[in-house]
């Protein structure tokens, strides 16, 4: 009974660490998640330092344009166009949007 135990903690702590830490949709939320906080934190450091030569809106649009090609390329890895459409529109919208609005967010 003890071995049956064990095994199945075993086998339902790999469950949950693979599906809240390494199965794709985890990993795109987490790239989500930290395209969302970029513009949020160098917002923060631009109002405290200052910036006249657009520094910070620039380093921004590199982060990112660099994470929205990661998140594209993870969704074209692994899910199939036709059976997961919804997934792949709605966080390819998600990240094309916030890219598109960066200027909106850094320049005011």
């Amino acid at each position: 009974m003890d071995l049956f135990f064990i095994i199945l903690c075993i086998g339902a702590t790999w469950f949950f660490v693979y599906n809240f830490l390494y199965s794709p949709r985890a990993q795109i939320n987490r790239i989500l998640k930290q395209m969302f906080n970029i513009p949020i934190k160098l917002r923060k450091s631009k109002q405290k330092l200052g910036d006249e030569d657009n520094y910070f809106y620039k380093e921004c649009k590199k982060a990112l344009t660099a994470r929205y090609k990661i998140i594209i390329s993870l969704l074209d890895y692994y899910f199939d166009p036709k059976e997961d459409k919804e997934y792949i529109e709605e966080k390819t919208n998600y990240a094309k949007t916030l890219l598109d609005n960066v200027e909106n967010i850094m320049l005011k």
